[in-house]
């Protein structure tokens, strides 16, 4: 799959008014005039940011807390405006270094002057518990996998696997990756259900090459190298698909 996409496949879903005020901006980065008419900027396919009426602008990861989207976002955001990170989490810092959590959806003047409301700070401690809850099946699926690796081996990839995991289209993309659905990884989380096919997807994501990582003799006990690799490569995934800053 191409890493740079077309004007046509980004911007399928516009009008046709919209599509023609469209203008490229970065890789995979599109500027249009949405049909509320305000200016809006797509990152492949998040809007990522929205100007809006009363010199306020609504921004959006689309759950990809990546790099490219920081990059994206600051590109384009006015100073005082700026997007920082500490550790795994984001925040929005605005005038005189006033810092507060990102997340998406939310509305700030660009003039830097930010102060949470009553609503804001609610929505950002909702946002903090469901990231400390997914932050700990995320690590306990992987002290599973840690287990699981140690005492029986690797598993294979398998047709019996979780479908939108194992089975793949003609260039061998899988079906979770082509829907973008995570409910299936969700519920592997809950239920640490550890399968090849995930733990193939999650070495190809990472960027090493699977059929090698899946070809290491399976009759010898995996030496702590091996295992490790593995996990750091589905912890990855698993951050990376459920909108985790990595």
């Amino acid at each position: 799959m191409s890493l740079y996409r077309t004007k046509s496949e980004l911007l399928r879903n516009l009008s046709e008014t919209a599509f023609k005020s469209a203008k490229k901006l970065e890789n995979n980065t599109w500027e249009y005039i949405n049909d509320a008419g305000n200016r809006t900027i797509r990152l492949h396919d998040t809007d990522i940011m929205e100007f809006l009426p009363r010199n306020k602008v609504r921004l959006s990861s689309g759950g990809w807390l990546t790099m490219t989207t920081k990059q994206r976002l600051n590109n384009h955001l006015p100073r005082p405006l700026v997007i920082s990170q500490d550790k795994r989490k984001w925040f929005i810092r605005g005038e005189g270094g006033k810092e507060i959590p990102f997340f998406d959806g939310m509305v700030v003047p660009l003039d830097g002057k930010i102060a949470p409301s009553k609503k804001i700070q609610a929505k950002i401690r909702g946002e903090e518990t469901k990231q400390k809850r997914l932050d700990k099946l995320v690590e306990n699926y992987c002290k599973a996998l840690r287990k699981q690796l140690r005492e029986t081996g690797l598993p294979m990839p398998s047709g019996g696997d979780c479908w939108f995991c194992c089975l793949r289209n003609e260039k061998g993309v899988s079906w979770g990756e082509l829907s973008s659905d995570t409910e299936h990884l969700m519920s592997h989380l809950k239920e640490k259900y550890i399968m090849g096919s995930l733990i193939f997807n999650a070495m190809q994501h990472r960027g090493y090459k699977a059929e090698f990582w899946f070809g290491i003799d399976q009759d010898k006990k995996l030496e702590d190298y091996h295992i490790d690799t593995y996990v750091r490569a589905v912890r990855n995934y698993y951050r990376t698909k459920m909108g985790m800053v990595r």
